[in-house]
């Protein structure tokens, strides 16, 4: 892993944290502002997801 680039999201009611982060093994092409940007802007939506599927399952228990 030469390069790393993380995201954390802190849900302002419970505290709880979840986090994304994106390794490139390659030393000589390092992550760029755009995939760091698009990284920022699909966190929210992964989250949202992760969070809707997790529901989902104790529901369904």
């Amino acid at each position: 892993m030469e390069w790393s680039r993380g995201t954390l999201l802190v849900e302002p009611l419970s505290s709880l944290q979840e986090s994304i982060t994106l390794w490139r093994p390659d030393g000589n092409n390092p992550v760029t502002e755009t995939e760091r940007l698009t990284k920022e802007l699909l966190m929210p939506h992964l989250s949202e997801a992760h969070r809707a599927v997790r529901l989902q399952g104790a529901r369904a228990t």
